[in-house]
């Protein structure tokens, strides 16, 4: 078996590798998916932010199951692949080396499309240390929506509404905020927008701050616009080829894997 832990990570469990090796035994799973929430030991306050808001509907895409500590039973693997039998590599090729983040999610994709048999367990539980500032969730978050763009770009079924939301937002605010300053109707639309966006983050820092204490209320109205508007930012950013490399090799694995990658199709 082939078991990946990023950096920035906290393992609770003595018994992992022992735990991941008998989830293969007991399921037949080629594929292991694991929570990983954020709430790693020594976190500060903003980690702590970072982590509730990234663990709501509004802060993470409502399809991962990347921060459920409770579900166990077969999953999409997309969002929380990371245990894998060494025979899915040898089936499926390897990591696509172009991207620079979501390599996991694209090649997690393609186990998906594969039909393998992917399961989760909370007994497999990694825990992330959050970025710890609001530029660095900034750049997290570009890195993402880049990502995010590389993978509809290769894998055209992969696209969901959910992917283009924080684009369309940021675009809105920009052509927006243009043609309000020219158009008195058009502010006023512009300024409801405005306003709903505003009652949806203020109602989930409250949600936070009722849950976890009164601070997060403050925290909030920061850390739910940085993720969004990163995502949003780092999607067009690679759409239009902005500040990062061109893409020599969109469509294949590596030179060294390509080969070994067959043609996907759809589970049955």
């Amino acid at each position: 078996m082939i078991v990946f832990i990023d950096g920035h990570c906290y393992i609770p469990s003595t018994a992992l590798l022992r735990d991941t090796a008998a989830t293969f035994d007991k399921t037949g799973a080629d594929c292991l998916c694991r929570p990983q929430p954020l709430s790693t030991e020594g976190n500060s306050f903003f980690q702590d932010a970072v982590a509730h808001a990234r663990a709501t509907s509004l802060g993470h895409g409502r399809d991962s199951t990347i921060y459920d500590t409770k579900f166990e039973g077969p999953v999409n693997p997309c969002s929380a692949g990371a245990m894998y039998r060494r025979s899915v590599f040898e089936r499926l090729g390897y990591y696509d080396e172009t991207f620079d983040a979501a390599e996991d999610v694209e090649f997690n994709y393609r186990v998906f499309k594969s039909g393998l048999i992917s399961y989760i367990s909370p007994r497999l539980e990694i825990r992330y240390q959050p970025r710890a500032s609001l530029s660095a969730l900034w750049r997290q978050m570009m890195r993402y929506g880049r990502g995010r763009f590389r993978l509809i770009r290769k894998h055209h079924d992969a696209f969901s509404i959910s992917q283009l939301v924080p684009a369309v937002f940021l675009l809105w605010l920009v052509v927006g905020g243009t043609a309000s300053v020219v158009s008195r109707p058009f502010a006023l639309v512009f300024g409801v927008s405005l306003a709903l966006y505003a009652l949806i983050v203020l109602y989930f820092s409250l949600g936070m701050s009722r849950q976890h204490g009164a601070a997060y209320l403050f925290v909030g109205p920061l850390i739910y616009p940085a993720i969004h508007l990163g995502l949003g930012a780092g999607f067009v950013a690679e759409a239009l080829q902005i500040g990062g490399k061109k893409n020599q090799s969109e469509t294949k694995v590596s030179s060294t894997t390509s080969e070994k990658a067959p043609t996907l199709e759809p589970p049955s």
